[in-house]
């Protein structure tokens, strides 16, 4: 028993410790696919595509909205509430808690 709760405890800190690319780097790739596969829409048409259009089904991990400024976003669960978010305009990632 003591071993089960060092083991979870030792990956709760793994996960919490370890730089984002090393946990969730197969979430990352995905997103920045995607990313790359709307802002080739986005020349090309000249408008934000839809999930379809982009490949995104119920299945997929990766979630892509469109927010009332005209951008999009762009992100994936990592959590019970939490997700990690790439804002396309900066370049950068944030987790945020579930909206």
């Amino acid at each position: 028993m003591a071993l089960a709760g060092a083991l979870l405890a030792g990956w709760i800190a793994f996960v919490r410790l370890a730089p984002p690319w090393l946990v969730w780097g197969d979430g990352i790739h995905a997103v920045e696919e995607t990313a790359a596969t709307v802002e080739s829409f986005l020349r090309a048409q000249g408008r934000l595509p839809t999930e379809a259009e982009v490949g995104l089904t119920e299945a997929s991990s990766t979630f892509f909205n469109v927010v009332p400024d005209g951008g999009y976003e762009l992100g994936f669960s990592v959590g019970f509430d939490e997700t990690y978010r790439f804002d396309p305009r900066t370049r950068r990632w944030s987790f945020d808690e579930a909206r």
